[in-house]
């Protein structure tokens, strides 16, 4: 990411999240703003944790491989919901005031590019 070691060095672990997270994110729009919209898929993790199976089927449909269910149940192996993250962070309502406006112009672009 861009800048992060020097925000690293002057904020705390949530606004260092926050920063990574709207970096990458607006990086990979904005390379998909050049691509025609129906050679993208956008897949939310969340929902790829939640429902392994129906959101790799969607991939595999999407990259049209041969038997999108067999896809998905082989990419199932690989996506395990209970996977505890070493360096989650997770936010105070303190932090949360202060990341917000940082992430809040990516989200928005988020939802009106789906």
């Amino acid at each position: 990411v861009p800048e992060l070691s020097e925000f690293v060095a002057s904020h705390q672990p949530a606004e260092v999240a926050a920063f990574q997270w709207q970096s990458m994110v607006t990086i990979a729009m904005n390379d998909l703003a050049n691509l025609p919209r129906e050679q993208w898929l956008q897949v939310n993790f969340n929902a790829l944790l939640s429902d392994p199976v129906g959101e790799a089927k969607k991939i595999g449909e999407f990259c049209g491989v041969d038997t999108p269910i067999t896809f998905a149940e082989m990419a199932k192996t690989f996506i395990d919901p209970d996977f505890q993250f070493d360096k989650k962070v997770f936010p105070s309502d303190a932090e949360w005031d202060t990341i917000q406006p940082m992430i809040e112009p990516v989200r928005s672009r988020i939802a009106n590019e789906t």
